[in-house]
């Protein structure tokens, strides 16, 4: 029986405006574009990101839920301070409370595991039945036997996730991989993530959640996705990258994007937060929603000398990257 999407709890904007009104006078109104742009630098840059972003919040009802000033932020923390891509599926835009968060994707972490100069490759991905030929007796490293027909590969069922680097010349080429069960990641998950619950997803997927209770679990986080789900699998990735990352040997200011995620996971909240970038943009509340849908720009915003001031980080990090205390930037 088809289902009625609920409404979330706390409106935007005034009610009676249409559903996708309300969202994009907030995230593609004049002040939001105009305050990103600050930020950025480049107007239809600011558009393109908060376009890509007005998508993430229409699909994830717990994000409209947020406040939009921290969902803003959470994208700036990714486009600018990280210079990773949303559009790309770099990094997600999490909803915790009323606060959202950025939480980087195993291809966001992949990309600053190589623009760190560190590594010559790095990946993960899927292993399914038949691959896995043991441990090696010695190294306790994973055995490998790829199978090379791809069509004949995708029919058979996924046992587990492989992850592996190589390190750039400068560190001797070498090599490291892990392999972890289905069973295992899950596991971990239960154990240190903030947004799964395994016995809640065993009941998924029996059927025993069904309807918009389920819809709502699936997109409130890619973990409840089916296992040949993308994201399921992105998520599977990122675990057992980040565990081959913690347990060999990485550059500190890998160890350190690996721990504050590592954090997030645990409490949905981040240990380090970018300064208030758009720290004019209205809170969640009454007055300000009316002045979010105001045509009006305020005075503030035209007069340069009282615009909100830019965070250090956002702007001066390429210029100066040793105040970050890292040995590469995250603007190349």
């Amino acid at each position: 029986m088809a289902y009625q999407q609920r409404k979330p709890s706390n409106q935007i904007v005034p009610a009676g405006a249409p559903e996708g009104q309300k969202l994009s006078t907030i995230y593609l109104g004049n002040r939001a574009v105009d305050l990103v742009k600050r930020a950025i630098g480049d107007e239809k840059t600011a558009r393109r990101m908060l376009t890509t972003l007005l998508t993430a919040v229409q699909n994830n009802t717990k994000l409209q839920e947020c406040d939009p000033k921290s969902v803003i932020n959470a994208a700036l923390d990714g486009e600018v301070a990280k210079n990773l891509s949303l559009s790309n599926g770099e990094y997600y835009i999490i909803p915790y409370k009323q606060t959202a968060s950025m939480q980087l994707s195993v291809r966001g972490l992949e990309k600053l595991c190589l623009r760190s100069r560190a590594y010559a490759d790095v990946g993960a991905f899927d292993v399914r039945e038949g691959e896995f030929k043991g441990l090696d007796p010695r190294t306790r490293r994973p055995i490998m036997e790829w199978i090379t027909d791809l069509e004949r590969r995708e029919e058979l069922p996924i046992i587990g996730y492989y992850a592996f680097y190589e390190l750039s010349e400068k560190y001797n080429n070498m090599f490291r991989s892990v392999y972890w069960t289905h069973n295992m990641i899950l596991g971990h998950a239960n154990r240190h993530s903030n947004a799964f619950n395994l016995d809640t997803y065993n009941r998924l997927l029996n059927g025993e959640i069904q309807g918009w209770d389920a819809e709502k679990l699936r997109r409130g986080s890619p973990w409840y996705g089916e296992p040949l789900d993308m994201g399921h699998r992105a998520m599977c990735e990122k675990t057992v990258m980040k565990q081959l990352l913690k347990s060999g040997w990485a550059p500190k200011e890998i160890n350190e994007i690996v721990d504050q995620d590592d954090a997030l996971e645990r409490t949905g909240e981040p240990i380090i937060r970018p300064e208030d970038i758009i720290s004019t943009f209205p809170p969640a509340t009454p007055e300000a929603r009316e002045a979010v849908l105001s045509e009006a720009e305020p005075q503030e915003v035209k007069e340069p000398d009282q615009a909100p001031k830019k965070p250090t980080a956002a702007k001066e990090a390429p210029e100066s990257p040793k105040e970050a205390e890292v040995p590469f930037s995250m603007f190349d």
